[in-house]
């Protein structure tokens, strides 16, 4: 099998904020097309596989149960490794539309990545951007489950083909440029994971600088606690 080796930085500057898919953030259960191990060099994957409580062509997300799935499946990688997944990720959607499961292992191939301390500031985004990615966040997941969620990036910044989605998303570079400051001190400063994540998707939109590239990958590496 061939180990998955994925950077965290790199996967969180791939996903949108708040993409990781929820019992409640999506309309519809479908099948798990993909569970992906990293960091398990040494470590016997075929047994962790067997005991997770999740398996490819199952549906997701879980009827009838009000447990987090991704603290279920590290209650499983705990119960059968004794230590913690070092990570866990359910991800909405592959080509086909199906779920994708990525697990971090304990093993000897695995790399703990030092966050940045979560900053304790009282900056906050304006309402009306909030909103806006409230807005994006649901769109987008709908425009997935339409199997119309193809991306155009050639301008800089995510398009999405759903004319939907792509009317917020123009909505947010239209306002981004007149905001980067206040949304930069936002990513910078506040102590709202909530509204640095909806910063950082918002000043994907504003116009392309190293200064921008450098507040989004300090984000990246900053710790999401509130």
């Amino acid at each position: 099998m061939r180990e998955v080796i994925m950077a965290p930085l790199i996967l969180l500057l791939m996903l949108p904020a708040r993409s990781a898919a929820q019992p409640g953030n999506v309309p519809d259960r479908r099948p798990i097309g993909e569970i992906e191990f990293f960091g398990y060099k040494g470590l016997d994957v075929a047994r962790i596989r067997a005991a997770l409580p999740f398996h490819e062509g199952d549906l997701f997300p879980p009827q009838n149960s009000d447990d987090d799935p991704a603290l279920r499946i590290n209650q499983s990688i705990r119960e059968t490794l004794g230590r913690d997944a070092t990570d866990v990720n359910v991800v909405c959607c592959d080509g086909r539309q199906l779920f994708m499961i990525y697990i971090g292992l304990p093993g000897a191939s695995s790399r703990v990545v030092a966050l940045n301390r979560a900053p304790t500031g009282l900056a906050r985004l304006p309402a009306d951007i909030m909103e806006l990615n409230d807005q994006l966040v649901d769109a987008r997941m709908k425009a997935v489950f339409r199997g119309n969620a193809t991306e155009d990036r050639s301008q800089g910044f995510s398009l999405l083909a759903d004319p939907a989605a792509r009317a917020i998303q123009l909505k947010l570079r239209s306002d981004a440029p007149n905001h980067e400051r206040d949304i930069m001190r936002v990513l910078a400063t506040s102590a709202d994971a909530r509204h640095r994540a909806a910063a950082a998707t918002t000043l994907g939109y504003a116009r392309a600088s190293v200064t921008q590239v450098n507040a989004l990958v300090t984000h990246v590496l900053t710790s999401t606690a509130r």
